[in-house]
């Protein structure tokens, strides 16, 4: 039988908040035991700066700019992952808790079963936020705590289905709903790094609850000033150690996931991908969070795994690498061609070939990252990763930025000018990428900001307060 193949994208997973990096913030016991018989690649990149247009790339090898952008639902042109699997024998189930990457946007093509998965109301979620005078109370720790003894639990409601419920539910598919007969392709996407920051680890005391309220404020000031809020450095801290402890959380639980997996009969016959749709920035270069990504690497550098059939040992893979490949690789271990429009190209023959080899392709090649479509953000943005260099393009001024990454990895000190002798280079390479579908749009021909974010709804009340909760709605 072809083998399963499983696939795990984690939102806004920043490249230093796994204890494999050699900048590791946190520690990853669990990840870091599935990374000990998987390939790690210590400096992998997203193509996109947001979950819909990073997402995009990922399941289709192909450019969000491309096939008219990313409004509404994704161009019934573009090649996905799940659709070539499906149409192989594949048993193809997907379970997102973020709707930006969900049905309404088009992401279910090709799934038999497909979820959009959302918290579930409980009797003490009333809306107590709306009674007059709430928010004026809801900064007294004293307040949350009178109202727990009287049996309300009065902290926010987070827009996403936390990461224990969420492996539940693909546990319970894998052992009660998945065709037995055929090889299996299940997508998981996690939400719980998302901002505003919460610990699933703290118990929820009134200090801790009055903390969750006052960073909701905040998450909405930071949205209004496109990330530039300039926070305390006790904030500051406070959001770190926060984003942290859920990185914790999220450990224990795919821990967990990996574990049950690793317990079925089919293991070794299962691939297994584990990463992010982009990472998140923490004001390195001056803004909060990822709706108006710069493009540095805080913001696409990110975690990926990649387990193979039988594999036993782990590798780190040092080479950047993009996303683009994922979709071509994973289509590899299944035995199925990538389709002509996928831009990517396989890692397995490299890997199978020289199982110790520290790079992932046998020259490196150019890594382009995009922005765009995102309320309130730029109308264009470019960055591409090269010859140890990062070139950086705003559409919104026409302006570009050029970093030495070997003598300056924290990209501070802009090289770029007309005569710098690489400028040319990366201006070919940013041109000869534009001409493959973002052409239009900077001549004017496609809108892609204010309203360019667009949803397949029936108004549901309740999908619109997760959108505006994740900074996707006003």
């Amino acid at each position: 039988m072809k083998p399963n193949i499983v696939l795990i994208t984690v939102d806004c997973w920043r490249g230093d908040h796994i204890g494999k990096a050699h900048d590791a913030k946190v520690a990853t016991p669990n990840i870091d035991k599935l990374a000990d018989q998987s390939y790690y690649f210590a400096n992998a990149h997203s193509c996109g700066g947001w979950t819909k247009i990073a997402m995009t790339t990922l399941f289709s090898s192909t450019y969000a700019s491309m096939y008219g952008f990313t409004k509404g639902k994704l161009s019934d042109d573009r090649p996905l992952l799940a659709e070539e699997l499906a149409s192989h024998g594949y048993h193809t189930a997907g379970f997102t808790t973020n709707i930006v990457c969900g049905s309404p946007q088009g992401f279910n093509r090709g799934f038999q079963t497909f979820e959009d998965i959302k918290p579930e109301n409980t009797a003490n979620e009333f809306k107590i936020n709306k009674v007059r005078g709430f928010h004026r109370l809801s900064k007294f720790p004293l307040f949350h705590s009178i109202l727990s003894l009287m049996g309300i639990d009065s902290s926010p409601t987070y827009p996403s289905l936390p990461a224990d419920e969420l492996v539940n539910r693909a546990l319970h598919w894998l052992d009660h709903e998945h065709d037995k007969e055929r090889p299996y392709f299940l997508w998981l996407h996690f939400m719980d790094l998302h901002m505003p920051y919460r610990s699933s680890l703290r118990a929820k005391t009134g200090e801790v609850i009055s903390t969750m309220w006052r960073d909701r404020s905040l998450w909405s000031l930071i949205k209004k000033s496109r990330g530039t809020y300039r926070s305390s450095e006790e904030q500051s801290q406070q959001w770190k150690q926060l984003y942290a402890e859920e990185t914790g959380f999220l450990d224990q639980h795919l821990g967990r996931l990996s574990s049950q997996l690793q317990s079925r009969p089919d293991w070794q016959n299962t691939a297994l991908c584990l990463t992010a749709d982009h990472g998140e920035e923490f004001y390195e270069h001056g803004t909060w969070g990822h709706s108006w990504n710069q493009l540095y690497d805080e913001g696409i550098r990110v975690p990926l795994l990649l387990r193979l059939p039988n594999q036993a040992t782990g590798n780190t893979i040092d080479e950047a690498i993009s996303h683009l490949d994922i979709t071509p690789t994973l289509l590899d271990i299944a035995g199925v061609a990538r389709s002509d429009k996928m831009l990517g190209k396989s890692w397995l023959p490299a890997l199978k070939t020289e199982p110790g080899v520290s790079r992932a392709h046998e020259s490196s090649i150019p890594i382009v990252s995009e922005m765009h479509g995102h309320m309130g953000s730029y109308q264009f943005r470019l960055s591409i990763t090269y010859e140890k260099h990062k070139y950086i393009y705003d559409g919104d001024t026409d302006s570009c930025l050029l970093f030495d990454l070997e003598t300056d990895p924290d990209t501070h000190n802009n090289l770029y000018s007309k005569n710098h002798p690489l400028a040319p280079m990366f201006d070919q390479l940013r041109l000869a990428h534009i001409a493959k579908g973002a052409l239009a749009a900077l001549k004017g021909n496609v809108h892609l900001g204010g309203d360019a974010i667009s949803y397949d709804l029936d108004d549901d009340p309740a999908v619109l307060d997760r959108l505006r909760a994740l900074g996707y709605l006003e």
